[in-house]
């Protein structure tokens, strides 16, 4: 069995909610590795230094991301001498390739070093959609050969009821962020008189109170907003109450979404941007994607499929693409690697 030190495991604030995608990982990777750091690290990249003559792999998530972190330049010198000492100790680099920039940085001289040094040293990088594919092609083409493309694995939530009745046109979940473009939308619902009967529940905090500030200027009858957070039963409860769950993600750092795999689960139809994982499942009856706000509306009154047809490609997709058969492929690729 292949050691494995997997990056970050750390503890959530339960304000935060715990990060699904961390916790599935881990068990994924432990039904046929051994993922060697039990316990979460408290004091950042020296923690690393601990595992050089205990773990084969080291898997890395948002690591480009490091720089941004506590003492997150010191961090990025210290990290980048483990580096050169694991690859003299022959350790293997995988690094999780999800997104395309930080979702809050539009420039930043140690996130592009970063990238750069995790391209340049990563034994097999993975990402969770074909655009991230086309981003190394573009940025790093030297480096292709070793990315390889695997759908963000999924699993159930919550069986939505079919009678259930239907509250809400469009649901917009998860934390409140710039990146998720939701004041653009809400700008367009405003000046767009065929969006001002939809009905729009927003669920999620918003940590940016300038941000909120301007988000409350959009809040009416029919678009509404809770400022605080779920968890994924409670957010799956108001998915089943609603026509279709949107995503208005910006297209500039946006590769994959754990919530777009989390509200599959739910039984969820979908509608988001034509980018990234979203333009990769389009293919699938649940996802509905556009290129501007305008189509959304197209989508909406052209939607007819039937709840039941639906869910039978829903629990299909979900059983092909979940996070057990994720783990096994990434072991086949984790044994290529010696």
């Amino acid at each position: 069995m292949v050691k494995i030190y997997f990056y970050p495991r750390i503890k959530y604030k339960a304000k935060a909610t715990p990060n699904p995608y961390i916790i599935d990982f881990i068990s994924s990777l432990s039904l046929r590795n051994i993922v060697a750091n039990r316990y979460n690290n408290k004091i950042g990249i020296p923690d690393l230094y601990k595992y050089l003559f205990k773990v084969d792999i080291y898997l890395f998530n948002w690591i480009e991301n490091l720089s941004l972190r506590r003492f997150g330049k010191l961090q990025v010198v210290v990290f980048c001498v483990f580096l050169f000492i694991a690859k003299i100790l022959k350790k293997k680099i995988v690094w999780v390739l999800h997104n395309k920039y930080s979702h809050n940085e539009s420039k930043n001289r140690w996130i592009d070093y970063m990238f750069k040094t995790m391209e340049k040293h990563s034994d097999l990088i993975i990402t969770h959609s074909h655009d991230g594919i086309n981003f190394i092609k573009d940025q790093y083409p030297q480096c292709l050969a070793k990315v390889l493309c695997f759908i963000h694995p999924v699993k159930k939530v919550l069986r939505k009821p079919l009678d259930i009745e239907t509250k809400y046109d469009f649901l917009i979940w998860g934390v409140i962020l710039p990146y998720k473009g939701i004041l653009e939308f809400l700008q367009y619902v405003n000046d767009t008189v065929e969006m001002s009967s939809f009905k729009i529940l927003i669920v999620g905090k918003c940590p940016d109170k300038e941000y909120k500030s301007k988000l409350n200027c959009y809040l009416s009858e029919n678009i509404i907003h809770f400022d605080k957070y779920y968890n994924l039963e409670e957010i799956a409860s108001f998915a089943n109450q609603s026509r279709f769950t949107l995503f208005t993600y910006k297209p500039e750092s946006v590769l994959s979404s754990g919530s777009l795999m989390d509200s599959i689960g739910m039984d969820s139809v979908i509608i988001g941007s034509n980018i990234g994982v979203f333009k990769d499942l389009s293919s699938y009856n649940f996802v509905n994607t556009y290129n501007s706000f305008r189509d959304i509306i197209g989508i909406y009154k052209n939607w007819n499929k039937s709840k039941d047809a639906i869910r039978s490609e829903i629990d299909k997709f979900c059983h092909e693409n979940s996070w057990e058969q994720f783990g096994e492929k990434l072991d086949k690729e984790f044994k290529k690697l010696f």
